[in-house]
């Protein structure tokens, strides 16, 4: 069975995005119930993170494409050849 590699790497990377933003939101609650300077700085240093999450998801994301539609090519040709047998 052919297996999508830059698939697992998506969901690798989607997993620590989630997460990030979980951390993000408790933070922010964290700010709002107490403004002060860490509360301030964990809120941003969260937020900076994120962009290059978010950057790594959407190369992941084109990377886990391109691979399935070379997946798919190979399938269809294994599955010519499997009729032609028959």
């Amino acid at each position: 069975m052919l297996v999508n590699k830059s698939l697992e790497r998506y969901k690798e990377i989607y997993s620590e995005y989630v997460e990030c933003r979980v951390t993000l939101h408790n933070y922010h609650v964290n700010f709002l119930s107490f403004i002060g300077r860490e509360s301030y700085y964990k809120v941003r240093k969260t937020l900076a993170r994120m962009p290059k999450l978010e950057r790594d998801l959407r190369l992941a994301a084109k990377a886990a494409y391109e691979e399935q539609l070379k997946l798919n090519v190979i399938i269809r040709e294994e599955k010519r050849n499997s009729k032609k047998k028959k």
